[in-house]
């Protein structure tokens, strides 16, 4: 479930504007999440 709201949040913010950092963010994110 936060994964899963990780996942979005980093869907928004990448689409704001800060594509290549945020982008980084979240694949750390997601692997520490799985």
């Amino acid at each position: 479930y936060e994964s899963f709201l990780v996942y979005n949040s980093c869907i928004d913010s990448s689409t704001a504007k800060l594509n290549h950092s945020i982008t980084k963010v979240c694949a750390t994110l997601n692997a520490e999440s799985e």
